[in-house]
């Protein structure tokens, strides 16, 4: 609150929560989908490597009025591992006084529809490589 009491705003009008993750995947790999579930596919009569993607997705949340941006990418291979980038960044645009705990429990709801996006989002093959 020393922001608040330091700066005198008068008032919020967006929220957001950004975090960019990156999956070390060892290689060779066969699938995306033994790692994520949202994965870019390529028609099935065209060669079937990859060599690199960008893939966005913007997924609104309508019980809270929030909205994420999931960006998706690779980084080039090194060595034994591809880096999938993971980029969950939640926001929501609405007018909140500085001081209130309404401001504070929206960035709760925030933290709980990027957790959602993310682990919704991963496999449990994925999950494995965080241990």
């Amino acid at each position: 609150m020393l922001y608040v009491e330091t700066a005198a705003p008068e008032k919020v009008s967006r929220i957001a929560l950004r975090y960019i993750n990156q999956l070390n995947i060892p290689l060779p790999m066969k699938d995306f989908k033994d790692y994520i579930r949202t994965t870019p596919e390529i028609a099935p009569s065209l060669p079937q490597g990859l060599q690199n993607f960008l893939m966005r997705l913007e997924i609104p949340d309508p019980d809270s009025g929030s909205l994420a941006i999931v960006t998706q990418t690779m980084a080039p291979p090194k060595g034994d591992t591809l880096s999938l980038i993971f980029d969950i960044d939640v926001i929501r645009e609405q007018a909140f006084d500085p001081g209130s705990p309404d401001l504070w429990a929206a960035f709760d709801q925030l933290g709980e529809f990027k957790n959602r996006i993310f682990f919704f989002s991963i496999t449990e093959k994925a999950q494995e490589l965080f241990k």
